[in-house]
């Protein structure tokens, strides 16, 4: 009788690294790099915040809300404008394993956003920053109601930063909270794969409480008549798109343009449960940091443990 993946994903994540990388050999010899290529089709269109809302509780896939906030004071954001506002406000560039490009000397380094924009826009990522919960006069320009709205008014949210040039990117990967994702200015494009695709995918046992892999799905080249290829969605976001992620579904990100991105980013964990409940207990079980140093790291500085790293 053949192991299941899951079965082999779980144990290796509970078991010393010297099995664990035994058993990650095995399991991607017994589960090869996407076998069968995979398929694009055309993501759900949503015009509403009750169907917005909709799709996160769904949690099997993304939807695009077209110039959803376009009509905003979000349509005054450029690099002028948060320079001014926001310029001496410090900022962290981070190192996150797995989740692809930065300047190596700019890694989990702090400096004023004025420096970053000036001096490392074109060699570094500014990701899942907290430059907006720092700058107040930026926080209050957003749709703050319907962001509320549609998140069914959380009381804990995570305001995430996301400004690159062209071609900064960010590897494939799968988290656990809901995202509501707000395109300011550029284009950016996303690829995403459902998340029982993960067995294609070749998963790392990293044990943290995200998850990522070496698949290139920014350069992989779908198969549209493949049998039984894995599903994908391949989409570009334009200033005032929104994008609603659920929980776990495996994404990869770049962008086409000089970027700028706000992730509206909470964790129901009912939500995650239902979407993968695989990956929601190794989330609970992770150890790089352990699960309990999340939490604290979260309670203390009331922020996700990323942006306290």
């Amino acid at each position: 009788m053949r192991t299941p993946f899951s079965t082999v994903y779980f144990i290796e994540h509970i078991v010393p690294k010297t099995v664990r990388d035994s058993l990650s050999r095995y399991r991607n010899r017994r589960f090869p790099l996407m076998p069968s290529g995979f398929q694009i089709q055309p993501p759900r269109i949503v015009n509403s915040t009750a169907e917005a809302q909709a799709c996160l509780l769904s949690g099997k896939e993304p939807a695009l809300w077209r110039e959803a906030v376009v009509d905003t004071p979000l349509n005054k954001w450029n690099l002028s404008y948060l320079t001014e506002v926001g310029g001496n406000t410090p900022v962290k560039i981070l190192a996150l394993e797995g989740m692809g490009n930065a300047a190596e000397h700019t890694l989990d380094k702090i400096l004023s956003f004025r420096e970053f924009v000036e001096h490392h826009l074109n060699s570094s990522y500014l990701r899942f920053g907290d430059f907006i919960d720092n700058t107040p006069a930026l926080k209050a320009d957003l749709p703050t109601d319907l962001l509320a709205t549609i998140s069914g008014k959380q009381s804990r949210v995570n305001l995430q930063f996301f400004l690159g040039a062209s071609k900064a990117y960010t590897s494939l990967h799968s988290e656990m909270n809901c995202n509501i994702f707000i395109q300011v200015f550029g284009k950016k494009r996303w690829v995403i794969f459902p998340t029982k695709a993960m067995r294609d995918l070749q998963p790392v046992s990293a044990r943290k409480f995200y998850f990522y892999s070496a698949f290139n799905a920014l350069a992989a080249k779908p198969k549209p008549s493949s049998f039984n290829a894995t599903i994908a969605w391949d989409i570009t976001l334009e200033p005032g798109d929104i994008l609603l992620m659920p929980p776990w579904l495996w994404h990869s990100v770049e962008n086409l343009t000089t970027s700028c991105s706000i992730g509206y980013k909470f964790n129901r964990l009912g939500y995650a449960f239902r979407a993968s409940p695989l990956l929601t207990a190794l989330n609970l079980l992770a150890r790089n940091p352990s699960y309990f140093s999340y939490i604290y790291q979260t309670l203390r500085t009331k922020k996700h443990p990323i942006l306290s790293t």
